[in-house]
C-alpha cells in the first residue's frame, strides 16, 4: 500500500512539472511575425497563451489531447489564422505564428523526437520566410565555399518543414541561399553551434526588406536561439548630368566602383548598423555621412542633378511581395532633372501625382497585367509623356507586372532626355 501510494503521489507531481498524463498534451507558441506583437493562441474559443510579442517562446501549458481548433488572435479580435491539428497524449507541441500583419499563418511543430546518437545532432528546418521563397540551408566550415556543398536542406519550401538531418555536433558556418542558387546569398551566420545528442528546429524568418532572412534554433523541449542577419542589400541609381560616372561605398563595401549615367546597379551585400556611406561622382565626393541601415533590410543610393549640383540621398526599399495574393506592387523613385514633380498612371490609372524630384513615393497595389500593362509617366511641364511602355504603333504595350512581384520605375537624368529604368524587384 506505501508503494502504490507513493506511486500516485509521483505521478501527481510529475504531471505539474510537465511530464504530462492523462489526457493532457503539452502545447507552446511562438511568435516569430516580423512585425506583430500581443499574440495569442486559442483552442476553440478558450484563451491558453496570452500576448506573445515578436521572438518571444511561451512556456507550455496543457490541453486535451484530441484534434484542437488551434486559433491566433490579437487581443480579443477575430482569428488570424486558424487550423485543425491532431494533439496526441503525453507528447509536446509548438505552435509557430510567422508572416507579417495583414497574411500571419502558423505552424504546429511536434517535439518528441529521438535523440541521436553521442556525437550526433538532430536538425529540421521549417521555411516562414513567405517573402523570401523557397531556400537551401547549407553548414560548413568558416572557410569552406558553397560550390561544391550539398545543401544540409535543399529547396525547402515556404510553410513546409523538413525532415531531420543527421550530423557530427560541432560549430559551423550558416548560409542559406535561393534555392538553386550558391551565389545569391540571404544569411551568412559564423559560429552556429551544436552540442551532444542536440534535437532542433531551425526556423527560417523573412527580414524587414523581405529579401533577406533571420534563423531561429528552437530546441527540442527546450529554448529558442535567434541567428539574425547582420547584413543589409544596397544599390545605386546614378542619374547625374553628362552622364555622370557614379561610385558609391558602405562603410568597406564598394556598391559600384563607378556606374555611368542613367542606371540602376544589382544589390551588394553590406554590413548594418551605423555605416558611413559614401558617394562620389568621378571621385569628388557628393554625399558623405553616417546612416543608420536597418538588419535585413533593402536600400537604394539615388545619386541625381546636374555635374555641377550633383547629390545623393538614402532610399528604402520595400522589396516584400504584396500582402493581397491577387496584386503587383509599383513605386516610382523621381531622378530626373528638369521635373519639378512627376505623375504615374498604370493602365490609366492614375497611381502617383506631384512627386518631387529627389523623392521616391510610395509602394502601391496594383492589378497585375501579364505582358499587357501601361505604365506612363507625366509632367505638367508637356503633354509628351516622360516615360510610356505603349510600343510605337501599336495598340499592345510592352511590360507584364505579374501578381506577387514588386516593381520600381526610376525615371533618371544623365542622357539627353530623362530616362526610365523599370526593375523587378522579384
Amino acid at each position: 500500500m506505501i508503494k502504490t501510494a507513493l506511486a500516485v503521489v509521483l505521478c501527481v507531481l510529475v504531471s505539474a512539472c510537465g511530464g504530462g498524463a492523462g489526457n493532457d498534451a503539452k502545447l507552446r507558441f511562438t511568435n516569430l511575425t516580423t512585425d506583430t506583437n500581443g499574440l495569442s493562441l486559442y483552442t476553440g474559443s478558450d484563451e491558453r497563451i496570452a500576448n506573445i510579442n515578436t521572438e518571444q517562446l511561451s512556456g507550455y501549458v496543457d490541453v486535451d489531447a484530441k484534434t484542437q481548433d488551434l486559433a491566433v488572435k490579437k487581443g480579443a479580435g477575430s482569428a488570424l489564422t486558424t487550423a485543425p491539428t491532431a494533439l496526441a497524449k503525453r507528447k509536446h507541441y509548438t505552435a509557430v505564428s510567422w508572416g507579417r500583419d495583414g497574411a500571419i499563418k502558423f505552424s504546429v511543430l511536434d517535439e518528441d523526437q529521438d535523440a541521436p546518437n553521442s556525437g550526433k545532432v538532430k536538425l529540421r528546418v521549417l521555411n516562414t520566410a513567405a517573402d523570401a521563397g523557397s531556400l537551401d540551408v547549407y553548414l560548413t566550415s568558416e572557410t569552406d565555399a558553397l560550390e561544391g556543398n550539398t545543401p544540409t536542406h535543399g529547396s525547402t519550401a515556404v510553410g513546409t518543414t523538413t525532415g531531420f538531418a543527421e550530423f557530427n555536433r560541432g560549430t559551423y558556418r550558416l548560409r542559406v541561399t535561393v534555392a538553386g542558387s550558391k551565389d545569391d546569398v540571404r544569411l551568412d551566420v559564423s559560429n552556429l553551434s551544436f552540442g551532444d545528442k542536440q534535437v532542433a528546429t531551425m526556423i527560417l524568418q523573412s527580414g524587414v526588406g523581405g529579401t533577406l532572412v533571420n534563423a531561429y534554433v528552437l530546441n527540442q523541449q527546450s529554448d529558442l536561439q535567434p541567428n539574425k542577419t547582420n547584413q543589409v542589400r544596397v544599390r545605386l541609381a546614378a542619374g547625374v548630368g553628362d552622364k555622370g560616372n557614379v561610385s558609391a561605398k558602405v562603410g568597406s563595401t564598394t556598391v559600384s566602383p563607378g556606374s555611368v549615367s542613367p542606371t540602376v546597379s544589382g544589390y551588394v551585400l553590406a554590413p548594418a548598423g551605423n555605416q558611413a556611406v559614401l558617394v562620389q561622382l568621378s571621385g569628388a565626393t557628393i554625399f558623405s555621412a553616417t546612416q543608420t541601415l536597418i538588419a535585413g533590410g533593402d536600400y537604394t543610393l539615388l545619386a541625381y542633378g546636374s555635374a555641377a549640383t550633383a547629390q545623393a540621398k538614402v532610399l528604402l526599399d520595400d522589396n516584400r511581395p504584396p500582402s493581397i495574393a491577387t496584386k503587383a506592387k509599383v513605386r516610382l523613385v523621381h531622378g530626373a532633372e528638369g521635373y519639378p514633380s512627376l505623375n504615374m498612371d498604370v493602365d490609366n490609372l492614375t497611381i502617383f501625382t506631384q512627386l518631387g524630384y529627389g523623392t521616391a513615393s510610395s509602394f502601391v497595389n496594383v492589378a497585375p497585367n501579364s505582358g499587357n500593362a501601361l505604365m506612363e509617366v507625366t509632367s505638367s511641364l508637356s503633354n509628351v509623356p516622360v516615360y510610356t511602355t505603349a510600343k510605337n504603333n501599336s495598340s499592345t504595350t510592352g511590360v507584364s507586372l505579374d501578381a506577387q512581384n514588386v516593381y520600381s520605375l526610376f525615371i533618371l537624368g544623365g542622357g539627353p532626355t530623362a530616362t526610365g529604368v523599370l526593375k523587378r524587384e522579384r
